[in-house]
């Protein structure tokens, strides 16, 4: 893939997670204003559906991100690590950051379906 092709994805994918999230804030604005003690009274939430959404959006993107994090920071922690084997610790370090993005995501949405 040319750096061109790289960059427009790259731009691309970005506006169409943030035109995602907008829209999803858009039409979460009221899901979470209901009273807690009025849920439990007149069944689900109403707007149970898109906080199912927003929760699956959270889970995929956070694990997309970690997926290609973890598939770009491997490969260049193993061709650095069979150069030079000491620093194999400070470079398994970076791959669990990119982890970390994939645990953030699932919090995330965890706490977005408790919410429903």
């Amino acid at each position: 893939m040319s750096k061109g092709r790289l960059v427009r994805f790259v731009i691309l994918s970005s506006a169409a997670m943030m035109l995602a999230t907008i829209l999803l804030g858009v039409a979460l604005n009221d899901a979470f204003a209901a009273e807690p003690g009025a849920e439990a009274a007149s069944g689900p939430h109403p707007k149970a559906h898109f906080i199912a959404i927003a929760g699956a959006v959270c889970v995929a993107a956070g694990m997309l991100g970690a997926g290609y994090a973890v598939g770009k920071v491997g490969s260049a922690a193993l061709g650095a690590a069979s150069e030079r084997p000491e620093i194999m610790g400070r470079a398994l370090l970076f791959v669990a950051l990119g982890e970390g993005i994939g645990i953030l995501g699932l919090v995330g949405g965890i706490m977005l379906i408790v919410r429903v």
